[in-house]
């Protein structure tokens, strides 16, 4: 990293907006973002799912998906199927609410 780079690199807090739309490679970026603490997670709980399905038919008709690929954090706690948890829950204002992006609970 040359030190240009190192002057643009933001050293000051971080958030990541999370919800049910983030999954497969979007929440491998959330895991990493939690596994260094590098700031907070705010939203609503990831979709759980990873990007790697294996599709196969069944006996009799029909076919079937299975996740094909195990994902962890570094320490080795799962979350595929899990869901990666928000520290802070916000969820999405309803339409007309005034041009608010996002509407907190349980903030103080």
């Amino acid at each position: 990293m040359d030190s240009n780079e190192r002057d643009r690199r933001c050293s000051g807090p971080a958030i990541v907006l999370i919800g049910p739309r983030t999954s497969a490679p979007g929440e491998d970026v959330v895991m990493m973002f939690a596994a260094v603490t590098r700031g907070t997670r705010i939203g609503e709980a990831t979709d759980g799912r990873t990007a790697e399905p294996l599709a196969f038919d069944l006996p009799g008709g029909g076919s079937t998906r299975v996740c094909a690929k195990r994902d962890t954090y570094p320490d080795g706690r799962e979350f595929v199927g899990k869901r990666i948890k928000p520290q802070e829950t916000a969820t999405p204002a309803p339409r007309g609410a005034g041009g608010q992006a996002i509407s907190r609970r349980g903030a103080p």
